[in-house]
């Protein structure tokens, strides 16, 4: 983390600092917590700092992926916080999203006009949406566009084929089967489209993808077992139960340590995977958001009683406690 709160390391800062932050916040981490509250903090007063007034931010990447990622983080981080300025923060960003969604449901670039619907790129969009909702952010349309989304993705579902498997899966920009059928599957089932033949479909289709850290698949192997480790998990039984026997002894194997190299002497772990190329913070948050899948979301097949309910952080400050309420102070 660098002086001014940012990750950066192949990447741009927004993009990389918000890959960061939700490492942090799915672990339960937030600006009270005792060893990582300074590195949390940093990072959101980082991300709110640098927000510009149309609610996007300074330093995004060319076609402004950052804007969809740290508005998923921030969003997680109100949800978790419930401090005010982080809240402004996401509902500007997450109201350039809801904006800039086309008439077919889907998102290109920058949330441009673009008759261009992206999966890779819809999908941080919808990640970003339902962590809006679940955090009771109060952008106008919010749940519209999330029901909306599903069809964005319809779009791209390879209907007409059938795959080597006897399903089909998601394409990129068009209907096909290709590497983003994780991203997919997994977004269909955030938007509460689990059942449609769509998600069944991909997840089946997902049955033939393997988790070989030495023998990598797919052109962006981290990118896509990101999202599929993800959307086995939501679609739970045997697809997860398989999944997960492999995934997780592996990245564990597979991490790199350096005894004594970070702070006060202690041991850093990061992976490195030069497939996908986009360097080490990269990889390392991907790689840990995959291991934290276990207690980052509800199950799909498991109906919370109300989104209040869900939306209930499994770890920080609780209402009623004193002690751990925390303030941050961040300069608009």
């Amino acid at each position: 983390q660098g002086a001014d709160g940012s990750w950066d390391g192949g990447g741009t800062k927004p993009a990389m600092t918000s890959f960061a932050l939700l490492c942090y916040l799915a672990h339960g981490e937030t600006p009270a917590s005792e060893e990582f509250g300074p590195t949390v903090e940093k990072a959101i007063k980082f991300l709110v700092e640098n927000q510009t007034a149309d609610g996007r931010f300074n330093g995004l990447d060319g076609n402004q992926y950052g804007l969809p990622i740290a508005a998923y983080a921030l969003s997680e981080a109100y949800g978790m916080t419930k401090v005010p300025t982080i809240q402004m923060a996401a509902e500007k960003s997450i109201d350039i999203i809801i904006k800039g969604q086309h008439a077919s449901g889907g998102w290109n670039y920058k949330c441009g006009p673009e008759d261009r619907d992206d999966t890779s790129y819809m999908a941080w969009c919808a990640q970003a949406l339902k962590a809006a909702h679940m955090a009771g952010l109060q952008n106008k349309g919010l749940k519209e566009a999330m029901k909306h989304a599903i069809d964005g993705f319809k779009k791209n579902h390879d209907n007409n084929k059938v795959g080597e498997y006897g399903a089909a899966g998601f394409g990129y920009t068009s209907p096909g089967s290709t590497g983003l059928t994780g991203a997919g599957v997994l977004c269909m089932q955030l938007m509460g489209a689990a059942k449609e033949k769509e998600t069944r479909s991909g997840l089946q289709w997902l049955e033939q993808v393997t988790f070989d850290w030495q023998n990598p698949w797919g052109a962006r192997p981290i990118y896509y077992w990101y999202y599929i480790t993800q959307a086995k998990f939501h679609g739970g039984g045997d697809t997860w139960n398989n999944w997960n026997k492999v995934f997780s002894p592996q990245l564990v194997k597979n991490q790199i340590v350096q005894k004594g190299a970070g702070i006060d002497g202690k041991d850093i772990g990061y992976w490195e995977n030069a497939k996908d190329g986009h360097g080490l913070v990269y990889s390392t948050t991907l790689c840990c958001l995959m291991l934290e899948v276990y207690y980052r979301y509800l199950p799909t097949f498991q109906t919370p009683k109300d989104d209040a309910a869900a939306a209930a952080p499994a770890a920080g400050p609780a209402k009623d406690d004193k002690k751990n309420d925390i303030k941050i102070d961040i300069q608009m």
